[in-house]
């Protein structure tokens, strides 16, 4: 689980420094029940990508949606 991840649709971490930039991030999920559950899944993809570049943090993070799935983009970084 990736829960120490720290994830905001800000450019950067209020009270952090970023150290290290790693790369974007991204996940697609169609929305086969409910657009929630579709943005959780696809925020847990995102998350997991991250810890595997070695990030701590994501930032820039958008969320969009369109009539049959969920995107879900941001920048993986470190940061103190």
């Amino acid at each position: 689980m990736s829960d120490d991840i720290i994830v905001t649709n800000m450019g950067s971490v209020s009270g952090k420094r970023i150290v290290k930039v790693l790369g974007v991030v991204y996940s697609s999920r169609y929305i086969w029940t409910t657009t929630n559950r579709a943005i959780r899944k696809a925020l847990e993809d995102v998350k997991k990508q991250a810890r595997e570049l070695g990030a701590n943090a994501i930032v820039s993070l958008r969320i969009t949606k369109d009539l049959l799935s969920v995107q879900v983009t941001g920048t993986a970084v470190v940061v103190e």
